[in-house]
């Protein structure tokens, strides 16, 4: 849960910056963990955005099929919109449905979120998740301030700087403890190095009174993303090797990827969320394409990025997941790109690391046999249960018979857990 508010709500934040490349160095997010008595919220502020701007629509209007982007107050509310691919503003947000995570990441499942814009307009929105629906209310002015003041039990102050907040209320102690020992800087670090690195964007996180810039994952890595050469950093290992290629084509496309970077380190050991190669969108890290092929031996040292040109993160959207943390690798543009990727790391592999393609080769056999004995084994048990045909090979098809009348089938779905 934690590590979704993190990704969801910097992306909003990010998106909604004034200045796409940050030149200012004026935009700033903050999560914040706020306890006192028996009151607790977590917030998201963000500096140097345009706030929840334009108008509030209500349902009628929200079937319409789209709406500008400056329209953001309704764009958070509603979650049927995708950014659209507006050329020079590359925008993470899509369908809008990871924001139910800030509802889920509270223990009664009601989030706040005010906003103060450049007209000086003060607004207030409440949802909370309910079992069927999970209405809205709004409130301008005085009477927003006045309700803050009484749902936080006059804790939270209105928001006095044009920018947006999300305030979780009543936060889940997993989010808490994230917050309190360290985990929530890491997701962060790891997720938005390159904006922090590229763009000199400020995210910080805050409790007990204490502030945590956050500091870009890279940062312990023997080269950066900001630089096209080695900086000096301090090795871990003798035998550390890194991998650079750029400007490499990415097949039946004309777009290529900017810079792939992998580095084997023998001495480190990276957990889940830092092994394989980072891809990166729009300055977050979506998801990770995985090198166990090469074996847990060389692949539990081995972390790396993918870079890419703005045109193809584009195309990359079309079949990236809705909560901007995985792509269907099978369907085109992806399909193309992790099949440039691993012909590269291959080749690190085999000329850098002493890895064998037929050792991959003998893997997947042995776990072909595996896989064969394993549900052998498992319809031999069926079988003694009464079910399932036993151990042996199925004997050939029988010819097809009349064709057979579809059943319809109902499903539902009661007690969601969110997010």
């Amino acid at each position: 849960v934690s590590h979704w508010v993190q990704k969801d709500g910097i992306q909003n934040s990010w998106d909604a910056r004034k200045g796409k490349e940050n030149t200012k160095r004026n935009w700033k997010c903050e999560i914040e963990l706020i306890e006192q008595g028996k009151d607790a919220f977590v917030t998201i502020t963000d500096y140097g955005t345009w706030g929840l701007t334009g108008r509030r629509y209500d349902r009628k209007d929200l079937e319409q099929k789209d709406l500008p982007r400056e329209e953001r107050w309704c764009r958070f509310e509603n979650f049927a919109f995708a950014n659209e691919n507006v050329k020079n503003q590359h925008l993470l947000g899509s369908r809008g449905r990871g924001k139910f995570v800030f509802s889920g990441a509270s223990d009664t499942m009601t989030t706040l979120y005010d906003t103060l814009r450049d007209d000086k307009v003060y607004r207030l929105g409440m949802r909370t998740v309910e079992k069927l629906d999970a209405p809205n209310d709004f409130e301008e002015g005085q009477k927003a301030k006045d309700i803050l003041k009484t749902k936080t039990n006059g804790i939270m102050a209105p928001l006095n700087h044009v920018g947006s907040r999300i305030i979780i209320m009543n936060p889940t102690q997993e989010l808490v403890d994230d917050i309190k020992d360290g985990h929530m800087e890491q997701f962060i670090s790891e997720t938005w190095w390159e904006i922090i690195e590229k763009f000199g964007a400020k995210i910080i996180v805050k409790h007990s009174g204490k502030s945590f810039p956050v500091k870009p994952f890279t940062e312990s890595l023997p080269e950066s993303a900001k630089t096209q050469i080695k900086i000096s950093r301090p090795k871990t290992s003798r035998d550390q090797k890194v991998f650079i290629k750029e400007s490499v084509p990415i097949p039946n496309t004309k777009f290529r990827i900017k810079k792939l970077y992998i580095l084997y380190d023998p001495d480190r050991s990276f957990d889940d969320r830092q092994l394989g190669i980072s891809i990166q969108r729009a300055g977050m890290s979506i998801t990770r394409l995985p090198m166990t092929e090469l074996g847990s031996g060389l692949s539990d040292h081995m972390t790396g990025y993918a870079i890419f040109e703005e045109g193809f993160e584009d195309e990359m959207r079309k079949t990236e997941g809705p909560e901007h943390y995985s792509y269907n690798w099978s369907s085109k543009p992806t399909s193309d790109l992790s099949f440039a990727l691993k012909k590269l790391y291959r080749e690190f592999a085999m000329k850098e690391l002493g890895w064998k393609e037929t050792k991959s080769a003998k893997a997947t056999k042995s776990d072909r046999k595996a896989n064969d004995r394993a549900r052998n084994k498992a319809n031999e048990i069926a079988k003694k249960m009464g079910f399932g045909k036993g151990g042996h090979t199925p004997p050939p098809p029988p010819p097809p018979g009349p064709p057979r009348t579809p059943k319809i089938v109902a499903i539902q779905l009661n007690n969601l857990g969110f997010p």
